[in-house]
């Protein structure tokens, strides 16, 4: 019996490489795909959070499809998450193609009120914000994660 689980054992350590190894020769010389935001409307909402609409356009610029299988992102403003949230609804994007995602994301109420209190105590022109995208392609291959960072004026947004 215990040479069994000894083969056993050793069996598996044996092919954990191999099988590692092929799933991964798949993604050598992939090009990093990249998401742009290419919408971000407030909506309708029943409740006292507002409601976003948030479209993403994603690129590929690899040999082969990227079936998506879940996405998480997350939209800070001056270091505090406005809108955070997941979805499981993605396209497969086709080999050197592009594809777009929408998502309905609701803002996180406290933080928000949190935001606007710093935001009336320290009279700022501009503030800082980043978006931070994780793209997951299953379970053998790596996710993708994106994050894009800038300053808004609020000067232009209340014009």
């Amino acid at each position: 019996m215990r040479y069994k689980v000894i083969t056993v054992y050793l069996t598996f350590l044996l092919l954990l490489p191999i099988v590692t190894g092929c799933s991964m020769l798949n993604m050598l010389g992939d090009s990093p795909s990249s998401v742009t935001v290419t919408s971000f409307k407030v909506i309708a909402s029943s409740n006292l959070a507002p409601n976003f609409k948030i479209d993403l356009h994603v690129f590929n610029p690899n040999s082969s499809a990227l079936k998506l299988d879940g996405l998480y992102y997350s939209i800070e403003i001056d270091g505090h998450t406005i809108v955070e949230g997941v979805s499981n609804d993605m396209p497969t994007i086709g080999a050197y193609d592009a594809g777009d995602i929408e998502l309905t994301a609701t803002a996180n109420v406290f933080n928000s009120l949190r935001l606007i209190s710093d935001l009336t105590r320290n009279a700022k022109e501009y503030c800082s914000y980043k978006l931070t995208v994780k793209l997951s392609l299953g379970m053998l291959r790596p996710s993708i994660r994106v994050a894009k960072e800038g300053t808004l004026s609020l000067r232009d947004l209340t014009r």
